[in-house]
């Protein structure tokens, strides 16, 4: 009886053994042979203009919606004040001076007057809320500045806003 009992459970165990070694192996997908390339994704014009349409969409939703999402320090010679551009609503542009050593922070110039004075010594009207400069260093303790505009280099005194045309800065 026992010897029954005993061949019994051998058949079970290995009949499950079989079975189970069976599922794994019809669940495993057949591996591709290795001479065997997979053809490069083409998607067809009409998926091309779907995906277009839809960035389309998701930079509508996001214009005019993020603000001030990058900071960029222009660090000034003396290592203890930058200025930095902040692009905001409508394509504005505001500069901020900060002495990082007194811990202050204030608009960079007057954004106007400065437009203006370009202007009278170029000849070329320029928007207050459209300057683009992209180098600007103080000199004097803060009282002059010398910047980089429409690929021309100007000095600005501060405090009477006179503007001349000059050359790059050394260093």
């Amino acid at each position: 009886m026992i010897s029954r009992i005993f061949y019994l459970t051998l058949l079970a165990t290995s009949t499950n053994v079989l079975f189970a070694q069976n599922a794994t192996k019809a669940i495993k997908p057949p591996l591709p042979k290795a001479n065997t390339s997979i053809a490069a994704y083409r998607p067809t014009r009409a998926e091309i203009m779907v995906r277009y349409r839809e960035a389309a969409v998701l930079d509508s939703v996001a214009r005019n919606k993020t603000y001030k999402t990058t900071l960029q320090p222009n660090w000034q010679a003396n290592g203890e004040s930058f200025w930095y551009r902040n692009s905001i609503k409508d394509s504005v542009l505001e500069y901020y001076y900060v002495d990082v050593s007194k811990g202050v922070k204030q608009k960079a110039f007057d954004h106007a007057r400065l437009a203006e004075a370009v202007a009278k010594v170029s000849g070329t009207t320029y928007d207050a809320t459209r300057l683009c400069i992209s180098n600007l260093s103080y000199e004097n303790n803060g009282s002059q500045i010398t910047f980089l505009m429409d690929s021309k280099w100007w000095k600005c005194d501060l405090g009477t806003y006179e503007v001349v045309s000059t050359s790059a800065p050394a260093g």
